[in-house]
């Protein structure tokens, strides 16, 4: 469940990110930055959550090391 939730909140980051290389220069200044802020922020979030607490999610486990790899960068 918590891995789910996280690869939504990725695939829609990675969907504004694919939509802006589509764009001009111009159509991409007008594109507000917080868009990716908001996503970032949702992940964060995810990340924080009781559902991704080191009680509920194992430190060795793949969603383990993915959000101490996110937070470390």
């Amino acid at each position: 469940m918590q891995v789910a939730k996280l690869e939504s909140l990725i695939r829609m980051l990675c969907d504004f990110e694919d939509q802006i290389k589509m764009l001009d220069d111009s159509q991409v200044r007008m594109r507000p930055k917080s868009v990716s802020r908001q996503g970032l922020g949702l992940i964060n979030e995810h990340l924080d959550s009781e559902a991704t607490s080191p009680r509920h999610v194992l430190p060795k486990s793949n969603l383990g090391q993915s959000a101490a790899y996110v937070f470390s960068h």
